[in-house]
């Protein structure tokens, strides 16, 4: 997670709006690959923690998962044995009586879904094109507000997130405790709303 956060990081520092960055020489093209690259390693990072996370399910600790690489593959496989396996944001929100309680925070966040397009699309862009297009001096057409609202949701998502464990369990995972990632252990309780978010 920490190496996600440092990638996030690096996307928005390419300044895709306004391609002012020097170490990329003003040149649009660079800059977005630049940023698509480091996307597609963590849309593969998110998939290799859920894949870590989940160890408790004899199935993610099997070959096929040890040799996967495609973050893909790896969230549809994950889905056929835990449907609830992708993390979801959360904030912290101090209660009356002085304890911490966690609530759902979905607005804004990527979705598996999105995540799972976001890196098709990085796939696509990330390989230079067929002969004929070249030949055809075709110019390639990037979509740099898709890129940096992807990396926003990202960032949403999991600012502070959890995950739910098939054992009951819940993983509290914080991108940025202290200056670093945390996590934490809780056993979700219950709320009258029926909410299985976990107090912390």
């Amino acid at each position: 997670m920490a190496e996600v956060s440092d990638r996030l990081n690096m996307v928005m520092r390419t300044q895709l709006a306004e391609f002012s960055n020097p170490f990329f020489l003003h040149l649009d093209y660079m800059a977005f690959e630049f940023a698509m690259l480091q996307l597609r390693m963590v849309a593969e990072l998110i998939a290799f923690a859920c894949l870590v996370a989940h160890g408790d399910v004899p199935e993610a600790r099997s070959k096929k998962f040890r040799e996967e690489h495609s973050a893909v593959v790896i969230f549809k496989k994950l889905a056929l044995f835990h449907a609830d396996y992708f993390p979801k944001p959360v904030s912290r929100v101090v209660l009356a009586s002085g304890n911490m309680d966690i609530q759902p925070r979905p607005e804004g966040a990527i979705t598996r879904q999105e995540l799972q397009s976001l890196y098709t699309y990085c796939l696509k862009f990330l390989h230079r094109g067929r002969p004929a297009q070249i030949f055809a001096e075709e110019r390639r057409k990037y979509d740099f507000d898709y890129i940096r609202e992807s990396a926003n949701k990202i960032a949403w998502l999991l600012d502070v997130h959890i995950i739910n464990l098939v054992s009951g369990r819940v993983m509290l995972v914080d991108m940025n405790k202290d200056g670093k990632v945390s996590q934490e252990w809780h056993i979700p309780i219950p709320t009258p709303r029926g909410n299985a978010y976990p107090r912390a």
